[in-house]
């Protein structure tokens, strides 16, 4: 199985190659006198939307990891802790020792 060590780097690479390679067309465009200058900015501000975009899904898939983390992190814990309150043995024996 490959697995990709970077693929946040991989998928930054192919987002900047994108945007510089529309970037590039659209101010040829507008060199040719093909497409106006106003075009060539509303094109342009369309494309800072999607930017935008990206940064709001980034912030959302950041604080659900981060929930997700928690919430694994306690589940972990209370499989690996003892409590305080009922003290056992992996094999379910108590470890309180009675007083007589």
């Amino acid at each position: 199985m490959d697995l990709d060590r970077f693929p946040i780097r991989r998928a930054a690479a192919l987002w900047s190659k994108i945007a510089g390679g529309v970037g590039g067309v659209l101010a040829a465009l507008v060199t040719a006198g093909w497409v106006t200058a106003g075009q060539g900015d509303a094109i342009g501000s369309a494309f800072t939307a999607l930017d935008g975009l990206g940064v709001a899904v980034s912030a959302v898939v950041t604080a659900g990891t981060a929930v997700w983390a928690s919430f694994q992190t306690a589940k972990d814990g209370e499989r690996d802790a003892t409590p305080l309150s009922d003290p056992r043995d992996r094999s379910g024996a108590p470890l309180r020792v009675e007083h007589q």
